[in-house]
């Protein structure tokens, strides 16, 4: 299957040093409960939240700040 992401140049011109990825996942089923281990999600959740959210409120961090900006 081949699949395709287009981005306007008008967004590039507004955000020129944007970075966008892409993960693909296959034979996943959201509603099925447990199939990641609690405490991979524990990890990962804190993880992020250290790297990305650390300030409170959330408002106050980069990441949320250039998403708001873009939206």
């Amino acid at each position: 299957m081949t699949q395709s992401f287009i981005v306007d140049e008008a967004f590039w011109q507004l955000f020129p040093e944007v970075e966008i990825a892409f993960l693909t996942a296959q034979d996943i089923d959201n509603h099925a409960k447990g199939q990641v281990p609690t405490d991979l999600l524990t990890t990962a959740n804190h993880v992020a939240a250290t790297k990305w959210v650390p300030n409170d409120p959330i408002s106050q961090n980069a990441v949320v700040q250039d998403w708001r900006q873009a939206f």
